[in-house]
């Protein structure tokens, strides 16, 4: 029990700082430093690069390694790392730092992801990884929520201060893990490279359809500021991410439930007609109601189907590369939160933050579509 808290407190903290950075450095670039809408956007992108260039490397070797210390090392660097955005007064040295935290992000959402894979037991998958996933849930709504409010002040190195903090909270959280029983379950890495030492194949369908939904969502993560902003509805804005976070808690135990009696495939669907829902509302949103409206809709959305598609694809996957399918996963999931900020930036000029949002409500019928086509015959 102690452990899976604590790895819960370490991945809190991870995306905690990590959603901050990428919310206020969106809007430092765009407004302190003057930036285009797709070159705040490319501040995310390549951060979502370095993200993948890491997970796709690291993955090979996240079955092999020493989980405790490699991850204290990599928050350790990410204290280091995220204090220097303190100091970046230039979009290069901005771009530059976003390279290097999606790095450190990709190693340590793979070891966490990786530790809770093998602490949970196989019964329960579908609830503990959906309690897991609570914490990713709950720092998704209070850190945006910190990240508008700062940024509606200009307070940018407030944000990047705070965001340096919980990665020390996450340093001192590992040493009180005890990782010895995981730890000596591990194999030898192989010598030889082959393109299954870096992806799971088991895992790619549904790691397919969660690129679409990420690509959806990257959207909402990048401009739900801005956006709101335009609307004069700011302060619906700074309580989007809470509110969504208390139906999230509420939708993650009923999906999970509902997963683990063999409903997988209604469960899945549901969660992706809700985030359709979702998208729709915010697309023609024009009150604060319609904007919560969203966030409550996502909450069944989002927050459940990511989940969902995490417990899939480790289901799907041999036991033994457990580490290479969440690394897989979060590949894809990363991938599409990262190029969807920048090529929507490219088209809100034209169709607006409206005509965005119905872009990425599109983009999930195709999910839905794929999801029928590639995964609902492993759940009959």
């Amino acid at each position: 029990m102690r452990n899976f808290i604590m790895i819960c407190v370490v991945n809190f903290c991870l995306y905690f700082s990590t959603y901050l950075t990428m919310i206020s450095g969106t809007n430092y670039a765009k407004i302190a430093l003057g930036a285009s809408t797709s070159t705040a956007g490319l501040v995310t992108l390549l951060y979502i690069l370095g993200l993948i260039f890491s997970t796709l490397v690291f993955g090979k070797f996240i079955d092999s390694i020493n989980l405790k210390k490699a991850l204290f090392i990599v928050m350790g660097l990410d204290v280091v790392v995220t204090f220097c955005y303190l100091v970046a007064n230039s979009t290069h040295i901005l771009l530059f730092l976003r390279v290097l935290t999606g790095v450190l992000f990709g190693i340590g959402t793979s070891i966490c992801n990786t530790t809770i894979s093998k602490i949970i037991p196989e019964s329960k998958k579908g609830v503990g990884i959906g309690y897991y996933n609570m914490s990713v849930i709950i720092s998704s709504a209070i850190s945006p929520f910190f990240a508008i409010k700062f940024n509606a002040s200009g307070l940018y190195k407030e944000s990047f201060l705070l965001a340096t903090t919980a990665f020390v909270v996450s340093v001192l959280a590992i040493l009180f893990m005890n990782l010895k029983e995981i730890e000596n379950s591990c194999t030898a890495t192989k010598k030889e490279f082959r393109v299954s030492d870096f992806i799971e194949p088991k895992a790619l369908p549904i790691a397919t359809i969660v690129l679409i939904a990420g690509f959806s969502y990257g959207g909402v993560l990048a401009f739900l500021s801005l956006y709101t902003q335009s609307l004069n509805l700011s302060f619906a804005g700074s309580i989007y991410y809470p509110f969504y976070s208390v139906f999230a808690l509420i939708s993650v135990w009923v999906y999970g439930k509902l997963f683990d009696i063999k409903k997988e495939n209604l469960a899945y669907m549901l969660s992706l007609l809700a985030f359709f829902i979702s998208l729709i509302l915010l697309s023609t949103a024009s009150s604060s109601f319609d904007i919560l409206a969203s966030a409550f809709f996502l909450a069944f959305g989002w927050a459940s189907s990511k989940s969902l598609a995490q417990t899939i694809a480790i289901k799907l996957s041999p036991e033994n590369r457990v580490g290479l399918a969440n690394s897989t996963f979060f590949i894809f999931v990363n991938l599409g939160i990262g190029i969807s900020p920048y090529v929507l930036g490219l088209v809100e000029p034209i169709v607006g933050f409206s005509g965005v949002y119905q872009i990425s409500a599109l983009a999930l019928i195709l999910g839905a579509i794929l999801y029928y086509l590639l995964v609902w015959k492993n759940f009959k």
